[in-house]
């Protein structure tokens, strides 16, 4: 079955976006103003992340519209287009995403207090890149060192972030 392009699912996630950050953002600024007295409140960091996804959702609107005269083709059910996946020898691992990471994420907050946050978060997000990477680096182990090293920058900046910026406390190994 045809559907007009406006009418096609791609929209739909886009929009429902748009009405949650739109209810964040007013709940946000309901708290207090986000700038007092020339310092800023508790409400500053929901404000610009309620900005941030406006912008994000702005971009996937406008990348959607270069195919606008385009149709959209209803034709396969889900379950078909999975199996037609596992036949065309995409891995489980491609497959499966969402579930791999609700999965990861369920254990790296489960040993988050146990071995820290040092530890848990670094393995977390080097597993991450895997999970959203090419799963197999390639030759020679450079593809290694980049995805160590982001997994470690993340790791870093997180720590700089909470420790000393917000000032939260992060558990450690042992503690």
């Amino acid at each position: 079955m045809k559907l007009p392009h406006a009418f096609s699912g791609k929209w739909i996630v886009p929009a429902l976006l748009l009405a949650v950050t739109t209810i964040y953002l007013v709940e946000a600024l309901q708290m207090m103003p986000p700038i007092k007295s020339g310092d800023i409140t508790a409400s500053f960091f929901p404000v610009v992340l309620a900005v941030i996804m406006y912008l994000s959702i702005g971009i996937v609107i406008w990348q959607g519209r270069s195919g606008s005269g385009k149709t959209a083709t209803v034709d396969t059910p889900l379950p078909a287009a999975a199996e037609t996946q596992a036949e065309a020898g995409v891995p489980a691992l491609n497959r499966f995403g969402a579930l791999w990471v609700t999965l990861a994420t369920g254990v790296y907050i489960g040993v988050f207090s146990i071995i820290g946050y040092s530890v848990s978060t670094f393995l977390y997000v080097l597993l991450l890149t895997f999970l959203f990477g090419n799963p197999r680096p390639g030759k020679g182990g450079r593809a290694w060192i980049v995805k160590i090293s982001a997994a470690l920058l993340i790791t870093l900046l997180g720590y700089a972030l909470f420790e000393l910026i917000f000032q939260v406390r992060l558990p450690t190994l042992g503690t």
